[in-house]
């Protein structure tokens, strides 16, 4: 008896057949767990996180090599190279 009970709670495992029409199902099914997963949505929170601060380094580190070019650029006119 155990078989059968174990089998019956372990039936999110079942898997889907291989056809065109089935992908796009098993599509739908995946996309709509994703939705209704809340943690699905932290991860999308922390990306977006992730990426503004991308962002935001290499902005700065673009805006000090510029300020670096030119004070190279100005000792370089300065000592007369």
């Amino acid at each position: 008896m155990l078989g059968p009970a174990l089998g019956a709670q372990m039936n999110h495992t079942r898997a889907f057949p291989v056809g065109p029409a089935q992908k796009k199902r098993k599509g739908i099914w995946i996309m709509r767990n994703f939705i209704a997963n809340e943690q699905g949505l932290e991860t999308v929170e922390y990306a977006i996180i992730a990426g503004l601060i991308v962002v935001g380094t290499v902005a700065a580190i673009t805006a000090i090599g510029t300020w670096v070019s030119g004070k190279f650029t100005a000792l370089k006119t300065a000592l007369g190279a």
